[in-house]
């Protein structure tokens, strides 16, 4: 795996499944993360789990069912929100 170390990963789907478990990977490598979900549960049970760990994390409620909506809600979009520009995005 190449260096994610402090680059900013968005991750759609990110409080569970493929997501979370990328997230995870990542973590490991050192990235910090910008999990999008449209489960506020599971989100912030995720986000306390990266955070309890001492990786940087924030969680953005997030429907990635329609453009709109990404636009209006998507964390890329919006540079600053977690110290840097994202780095790179998985879906």
């Amino acid at each position: 795996m190449q260096n994610f170390q402090n680059k900013v990963a968005v991750i759609t789907g990110g409080a569970s499944g493929l997501g979370f478990a990328t997230a995870t990977a990542l973590a490991k490598h050192g990235a910090r993360l910008v999990l999008a979900d449209i489960e506020a549960t599971a989100l912030d049970k995720a986000v306390a789990s990266f955070t309890s760990q001492g990786t940087q994390a924030i969680g953005v409620i997030t429907d990635v069912s329609t453009r709109d909506a990404v636009a209006k809600e998507n964390p890329a979009l919006r540079p600053g929100l977690m110290l840097a520009s994202p780095d790179f995005m998985y879906k």
